[in-house]
């Protein structure tokens, strides 16, 4: 039985019908588990989920990506920033309209 099987089977029965087996669980997250019951289970499995979602091994890339061409546009305004920082949400898309057409990034 896998790791995950067993957390999940001893969270649907319950810590006092059946123990799950911190050995089961990878050797890097063994040590985060606690020996309570109940505080163990569940540290285990947050620990376990967020080892299998960030313990993946990345495609391998034949080959870099390409770097894009550098951005040649002038910088928003030293005003038009200031402007940015006291402007309410609902007008956003106006200012940015606003500096696209004046060709600034």
């Amino acid at each position: 039985m896998t790791a995950w099987a067993d957390l999940v089977s001893t969270a649907l029965l319950g810590t006092r019908r059946r123990r799950f087996d911190p050995t089961a669980l990878p050797a890097a997250v063994r040590p985060l588990v606690s020996d309570e019951p109940e505080t163990g289970l569940l540290t285990a499995a947050a620990v376990l989920a967020t080892y299998r979602r960030a313990g993946r091994v990345p495609a391998r890339v034949d080959a870099p990506p390409v770097p894009v061409a550098r951005d040649e546009r002038p910088l928003v305004p030293p005003a038009a920033r200031r402007r940015l920082s006291r402007l309410p949400v609902d007008l956003l898309p106006e200012w940015l309209d606003a500096v696209r057409a004046g060709g600034a990034a």
